[in-house]
C-alpha cells in the first residue's frame, strides 16, 4: 500500500535521479517536437499539479488527527490539469471529485485565487469555505465557473448536457432580478460567453452508470437532430472503480462508440500529449458546438480514500507500474529534459509550495464550524416572507401583462368560436332546494393562529346580498349586478362521475368543438444535422443555426393552426341520468365515489409510452419566431381565458403556462408529448403555436434526461418548466431532484441556482385507463427530499395562483419544484350532480393576480359555519370526495369543514393545527399509502404540536394500483370517508 510518505519520498527520489539537460530550450517555445505546450505553460502546470499533490497529502495528514473529514484525492490525476490549461477560464466546469489538479490550474487563470485555501477549507469542513460554507468538500466556485457537483458517480452528466444546451441554443436569457441585462455575447448570470462550451470530468466506472448512459445518449441524440451541444466529456480512467476493475479495453469501446460524440484520448499521465488532445477537442467543440469526449487514461495513487487497504485487492506489481506512470514525475522530467528548469529548482518549487499548503492547513484548522441546524439548512431554498418579494413577483409578472394594450372588444366573440362560451350557457340553474354545500363558503387560506376571516366575510357576503346558500361567489372578484342569477362557481358538465370525453384531446362532433384551445399544425420542415464529413465549419455552423430555433426534440411550430386542448363540453358529453345528487350514497364503486368519475382520464390515444417516436428535427416557421407574442391579446389569439367562462383544470393550466410564457421569456415547456401533440391530456395545447419551437418542444423518451436539461437550463440562467408525463416515471430519475436539484444552492452557499418547475401528472383513479403505471400515488421520496417545494393544486381555481407562485419562488429563490397534477381531475367538470360544473372556475385575468396570491404551505379551509362538528385534511382527489362526502353527512346534521392541503411540502403545518384544534375531531384522508404516505405527516404534525383532540385516518392500502374496477379495493372512496367521520363522531 502506498502511502502519503512513501509517495513523497519516491518523488524526492526520482526528481533527484534526473539529470539537467544540455539543450536548452526558451520558455516560449514547446517543451518538446510534438506538442504544443511551452516552457511557460509546462511550468505552470507543474505549480498547479504540485499544489494538487500536497493537497492530497495535507487531507492524509489532517485525517490523522480527526481534523480532516474528506480523503479522496486526486493523485494520479493530475494530468487534468492540462485540460484546464486547454480551456478558457470561463468555459462553466462540473469536475469529478479526482479532478483537483484541474481546479489548482482554473485558479491560477484567475488573478486573486487561493485554490489552497478553498480546498483545505472544505477537507476541515470550515464554514468559511467559499462554495459548500463546510457542509460538504466540493470543487467549485462562481469566481472560476466551477459549478459544484455531488459524489454520486455520474449524476452531474445530465446537469452538463443541460447546461450546453443552454448555451448552445444561442438565445439565453438573463433571469428576471439579476440585475443585469442581456450584453452582447452574454447570455447568463454567470459571464459565461456566447462562444463557451462546457466540461464535465468523470471516473472510468461512471462510464456504466444509467446517469451516465442518458447524457451520452442524449448529447448523441442532439448531435443527430442537429441541435448545437457544446459540450466536452472528460473520462479520467484509471481502471478502477474502488475496487472494481474496469476491464481492459471496455471503456474505450464504450466511449468511441457513441453515435454523436466525437472521441479524443490521450495519455493522462503525459501533460505535453493530454495539453495538445484537450486543446484539440476544446477547439472542434468551441468551433462546431457538438459533443465530444477526451479519453484520459490516468493512474490512482494511494488507494481510493484514506481509509481504503489496496493491498487487499492489488498486488504489488501493479501498484509499482501506477507508480511508475506518476504525472507529477513525468512533468518534471518533461521540465527537466527541455532545459526549462533544472532539478534543484523544482524540488525547491516542490518544497515551496508544500510548506504553503501546510501553513494554510494550521490556519483553517481554528476556522468555525457550522454551529446549529439553521446555519446548516440557511441555503436550502430560502422561502422569503409570504408577502414580500414572492407576491412581489408575482404582482411583477401580472404587471407586465396588464400594460399590454389590449383591445376591449377582443373576446366578443368567444361565444362562437371556443366552447367555453357555449358551456357558460348551456350551464343548469342549481335549485334553490339543493342542499347546502362545504363548497358554499368562499375558501381561503387562514393564517396561523388566526379566525378565518376572509373566509367567513365571504360567507356573510353571500348571504347578506340574499343569494342562495349553495351558491359561491368566485374568490377572485367582487359580487356585481351580474351575479343575480344563481349559479354556482365550482361547475363542471358531464355528470358527477364522467369525464366529458373518454379521449381528452380529441376534438368532438360537437358544433362548438369541445373545451378547446389552439391546436398547432403538424407541418414542419426537417433541418439537415450537422455533418463534420463536409469540412467547412461555415457549413456546420449553418446547419446549426437552422436547427437552433428548435428544442431538444426539434419539432417547429407552424403558424395559423387552431384546435383543441382539453375534454368536450356540456354539449358533447352529457353525464348520466341517474348521476347522484349530493344526498346521494353512491358506493365505492359507483361514478360519484371516484374524483374523475366512472370512465377516469385517458391519454389522447392509446399508443403505448414506448411507441412514440422523436419528430423530425424542424425549423421554427411561426411569423414571430423569437417564441414571444408582442401582446396578451396576441398569444391567446383574441381569446382572453378570463373572458371564455368557468374552465377545467386542465384548461386553467393551459393558460396559466401561456401566461407565464410572456411573463418570463426566459421560460421554456419541454417533456414527452408536450409540444406538437400538445400533451397526452391536452394541457400544453397550443403553446408551441404561439410561442415556437425555442421555448416549447418535445424531448427524446428519458426522464433522467428530462430533469438533466432543466437542472443545466436553469443553472444558465434559463426558467425550466420540463414536464414528467406520468409520475410513475419520475422513480426512474429521482437522484436527479434528489442528489442534483435539491442540492445545488445547499453545496454552493445559494451561489448557483437551478430553478425548475417540474409539472408531474399524477396520483390515481383514473378508473377507465392504465394500471399502476398510470395511477401511481407514490410521494413518499419527494416529500424526503429537503428543500424540493411539492405542490398539489386539486381545482382550477387554485392550480392558477399556485402555479404562479411556484414560478416567482423559481425565480426569486431559486427554488426546485414539483407541481403534481390530478390526471383524474383534469376535465372533471362537476362536483355533486350530473352537470352542475361546480369543479370549473373562471380564470383571474392578471389585474387580480395579486389578490389572489398563494403563498407557499398555505392550506385552504371550506367550511359550513363556526360550530362544524368535524375536520377533514385532505389533498387532491380526496378534495373532491370529501367535499362530496361532507355533503352526504349534511344531510345527517354533521358539519364538516374540508381543509384541501394544497401544499404537501411544506406542509402547511400551522393551518393543520388551527383547523383541527377548532373541531377536536380529524378525519386524514390520504389517497397516498398508508405507510410513508401524506397522512404520516399530517398525524405528526398534530402530535407534535401537543393536540388532544381525536384523529383517524383514511388511506390507500400499501399496494401498487392494478388495473380496471379492481382499484377500488386498494383506494380511498367516498363511501370510507363517510364511514370514517361516522366512526369518529361516535368516540
Amino acid at each position: 500500500m502506498t502511502t502519503p510518505q512513501d509517495l513523497d519520498e519516491r518523488f524526492r527520489a526520482e526528481l533527484a535521479g534526473l539529470v539537467a539537460a544540455t539543450v536548452i530550450r526558451d520558455l516560449d517555445e514547446p517543451v518538446r517536437d510534438d506538442t504544443a505546450l511551452t516552457g511557460v505553460q509546462a511550468r505552470a502546470l507543474y505549480d498547479a499539479q504540485c499544489t494538487s499533490r500536497h493537497l492530497d497529502l495535507a487531507a492524509r495528514w489532517l485525517r490523522s488527527f480527526d481534523a480532516g473529514y474528506y480523503t479522496i484525492g486526486s493523485s494520479g490525476h493530475e494530468g487534468n490539469a492540462a485540460v484546464a490549461a486547454a480551456l478558457r477560464p470561463t468555459d462553466p466546469a462540473l469536475l469529478h471529485y479526482r479532478s483537483g489538479g484541474f481546479y489548482c490550474m482554473r485558479a491560477a487563470q484567475v488573478p486573486g485565487s487561493d485554490p489552497i485555501r478553498d480546498v483545505l477549507r472544505g477537507v476541515v469542513a470550515s464554514s468559511k469555505d467559499p462554495i459548500a460554507g463546510g457542509r460538504h468538500k466540493v470543487f467549485g466556485h462562481p469566481d472560476l465557473h466551477v459549478v459544484p457537483t455531488t459524489s454520486t458517480i455520474a449524476s452531474h452528466l445530465p446537469r452538463a448536457v443541460g447546461v450546453a444546451y443552454a448555451l448552445g441554443r444561442g438565445r439565453r436569457r438573463t433571469p428576471a432580478g439579476s440585475g443585469s441585462g442581456v450584453g452582447p455575447g452574454l447570455g447568463n448570470s454567470h459571464g459565461w460567453p456566447g462562444d463557451a462550451l462546457v466540461v464535465c470530468s468523470f471516473g472510468d466506472a461512471s462510464v456504466n452508470h444509467a446517469a451516465a448512459t442518458a447524457a451520452f445518449n442524449t448529447a448523441g441524440w442532439c448531435d443527430h437532430v442537429g441541435l448545437r451541444l457544446p459540450l466536452l466529456f472528460v473520462c479520467e480512467d484509471n481502471s478502477l472503480g474502488i475496487s472494481v476493475r474496469s476491464p481492459d479495453g471496455w471503456v474505450t469501446a464504450a466511449l468511441s462508440s457513441r453515435p454523436g460524440v466525437r472521441y479524443y484520448a490521450a495519455d493522462g499521465c503525459d501533460s505535453a500529449a493530454t495539453y495538445d488532445r484537450a486543446a484539440e477537442a476544446a477547439a472542434w467543440v468551441r468551433r462546431f458546438r457538438r459533443p465530444a469526449v477526451l479519453h484520459l487514461t490516468t493512474v490512482r495513487l494511494m488507494g481510493h480514500a484514506g481509509a481504503d487497504a489496496e493491498m487487499a485487492y492489488r498486488s504489488p506489481v501493479e501498484i509499482a507500474a501506477d507508480l511508475a506512470r506518476d504525472p507529477l514525475v513525468r512533468t518534471a522530467r518533461l521540465l527537466v529534459e527541455a532545459g526549462v528548469a533544472a532539478p534543484a529548482e523544482l524540488m525547491a518549487r516542490y518544497d515551496e509550495l508544500g510548506w504553503d499548503v501546510r501553513r494554510v492547513a494550521e490556519e483553517v484548522l481554528g476556522e468555525p464550524k457550522l454551529g446549529s441546524a439553521s446555519e446548516v439548512t440557511a441555503p436550502l431554498a430560502p422561502r422569503r416572507p409570504v408577502r414580500d418579494l414572492m407576491s412581489r413577483a408575482v404582482a411583477d409578472a401580472a404587471a407586465d401583462l396588464i400594460d399590454e394594450a389590449v383591445d376591449p372588444d377582443a373576446g366578443s366573440d368567444i361565444g362562437d368560436d371556443l366552447e367555453f362560451a357555449e358551456a357558460h350557457r348551456a350551464r343548469p340553474v342549481a335549485e334553490d332546494t339543493a342542499a347546502p354545500s362545504p363548497a358554499a363558503a368562499v375558501p381561503t387560506a387562514v393564517p396561523e393562529g388566526t379566525a378565518p376571516a376572509v373566509s367567513e366575510a365571504g360567507v356573510s357576503a353571500v348571504s347578506e346580498a340574499g343569494t342562495p346558500a349553495h351558491r359561491v361567489v368566485p374568490s377572485h372578484r367582487a359580487p356585481s349586478a351580474d351575479d343575480d342569477a344563481p349559479v354556482p362557481a365550482l361547475r363542471s358538465s358531464a355528470g358527477a362521475g364522467q369525464h366529458a370525453l373518454d379521449d381528452p384531446s380529441e376534438d368532438t362532433d360537437d358544433a362548438a368543438g369541445g373545451d378547446e384551445w389552439p391546436d398547432p399544425g403538424t407541418g414542419a420542415l426537417p433541418a439537415e444535422p450537422l455533418d463534420e464529413a463536409a469540412g467547412d465549419p461555415a457549413d456546420s455552423t449553418g446547419a446549426a443555426d437552422a436547427a437552433a430555433s428548435a428544442g431538444p426534440a426539434g419539432a417547429a411550430a407552424p403558424a395559423g393552426a387552431a384546435g383543441s386542448a382539453g375534454a368536450s363540453g356540456p354539449a358533447s358529453a352529457a353525464g348520466p341520468a341517474s348521476a347522484a345528487g349530493p344526498a346521494s350514497a353512491a358506493g365505492p364503486q359507483g361514478a360519484s365515489g371516484s374524483p374523475g368519475g366512472d370512465d377516469g382520464v385517458e391519454p389522447a390515444d392509446s399508443e403505448q409510452h414506448a411507441d412514440r417516436d422523436a419528430p423530425e428535427p424542424a425549423d421554427d416557421n411561426r411569423a414571430n419566431g423569437n417564441g414571444h407574442p408582442p401582446t396578451r391579446a396576441a398569444a391567446f389569439n383574441g381569446r382572453l381565458p378570463e373572458r371564455a367562462g368557468p374552465l377545467t383544470l386542465a384548461q386553467t393550466i393551459n393558460a396559466a403556462l401561456t401566461d407565464a410564457m410572456l411573463a418570463y421569456p426566459q421560460m421554456v415547456v419541454f417533456g414527452e408529448d408536450v409540444a406538437a401533440k400538445g400533451g397526452v391530456y391536452g394541457v400544453t395545447k397550443g403553446l408551441r403555436d404561439r410561442f415556437g419551437a425555442t421555448r416549447v418542444f418535445d424531448t427524446l423518451l428519458d426522464e433522467t434526461s428530462i430533469l438533466g436539461l432543466g437542472l443545466g437550463a436553469g443553472l444558465a440562467g434559463m426558467l425550466p418548466v420540463p414536464e414528467i408525463q406520468y409520475l410513475a416515471y419520475l422513480h426512474n430519475a429521482e437522484d436527479q431532484l434528489r442528489g442534483e436539484a435539491a442540492t445545488m444552492q445547499f453545496f454552493s452557499q445559494g451561489a448557483y441556482h437551478n430553478p425548475m418547475v417540474v409539472r408531474v401528472a399524477g396520483l390515481a383513479y383514473q378508473q377507465g385507463f392504465g394500471g399502476h403505471f398510470h395511477n401511481d400515488n407514490a410521494l413518499a421520496v419527494l416529500r424526503d427530499i429537503p428543500g424540493l417545494v411539492v405542490a398539489a393544486p386539486a381545482r382550477a381555481e387554485d392550480a392558477a395562483p399556485m402555479l404562479r407562485t411556484c414560478l416567482a419562488s423559481a425565480v426569486v429563490d431559486g427554488s426546485v419544484v414539483v407541481f403534481l397534477e390530478p390526471i383524474a381531475l383534469y376535465h372533471t367538470r362537476d362536483l355533486h350532480t350530473d352537470r352542475d360544473n361546480w369543479w370549473l372556475s373562471e380564470y383571474a385575468p392578471p389585474s387580480e393576480w395579486s389578490a389572489i396570491h398563494v403563498p407557499i404551505g398555505r392550506a385552504r379551509a371550506y367550511h359550513s359555519g363556526p360550530n362544524d362538528d368535524l375536520t377533514i385534511i385532505t389533498f387532491g382527489n380526496g378534495v373532491r370526495m370529501s367535499l362530496r362526502a361532507a355533503a352526504r353527512l349534511s344531510e345527517e346534521g354533521v358539519s364538516c369543514r374540508v381543509v384541501d392541503l394544497r401544499w404537501l411540502s411544506p406542509l402547511p403545518v400551522g393551518d393543520i393545527i388551527k383547523h383541527a384544534s377548532d373541531t377536536g375531531r380529524v378525519l386524514v384522508v390520504d389517497e397516498t399509502r398508508r405507510s410513508g404516505g401524506v397522512g404520516e405527516g399530517i398525524i405528526a404534525a398534530l402530535v407534535d404540536a401537543g393536540y388532544v383532540g381525536v384523529a383517524r385516518r383514511v388511506a390507500a392500502v400499501d399496494s401498487f394500483v392494478p388495473l380496471g374496477p379492481a382499484a377500488n379495493h386498494v383506494l380511498v372512496s367516498e363511501e370510507q370517508i363517510v364511514q370514517g367521520a361516522k366512526s369518529l363522531l361516535a368516540r
